[in-house]
């Protein structure tokens, strides 16, 4: 999928640039929609310690995120990244996380710019393009022209 932006060549639209749309639609939401993602964070119901179990082995299809609000998908997105020690600059995500038996924390407190993609296997990038995707479709990120 090519990205394009106004006087700007197309460019690939990597995981890393899915996850810096992701993160923007986050961070320029108003600040009641912010507050409102921080309280749901803490409110997701406890299923298996995962909101999508098995995102690092099997593809995602359209009927694993029907019925999830935006804050559960948003999650279940972060959660890809978790898995690998990510850190976030939310502080109502990283607590989240930090809950998790399964998590660990590595490297320092500025994951959102400093993640490594590379550390994704190729079911993990696929998941993640399917909800950045699922997430346009719903209207809940703003699509690239």
């Amino acid at each position: 999928m090519k990205l394009r932006q106004e006087g700007r060549p197309r460019r690939e639209l990597t995981p890393r640039t899915l996850l810096q749309i992701l993160y923007f639609s986050v961070r320029y939401t108003s600040s009641n929609d912010l507050f409102s993602y921080a309280a749901s964070v803490t409110q997701l119901p406890n299923r298996g310690d995962y909101i999508f179990e098995n995102s690092d082995t099997v593809l995602l299809e359209e009927g694993d995120l029907s019925g999830k609000d935006l804050n559960t998908l948003r999650v279940g997105l972060h959660e890809i990244y978790a898995r690998h020690g990510r850190t976030f600059t939310n502080g109502a995500i990283q607590a989240y996380f930090d809950a998790k038996s399964w998590y660990t924390r590595l490297g320092s407190d500025s994951g959102d710019i400093h993640f490594d993609e590379s550390v994704l296997n190729e079911t993990e990038r696929a998941n993640v393009k399917t909800i950045v995707d699922y997430m346009k479709v719903k209207g809940y990120l703003k699509r690239a022209n």
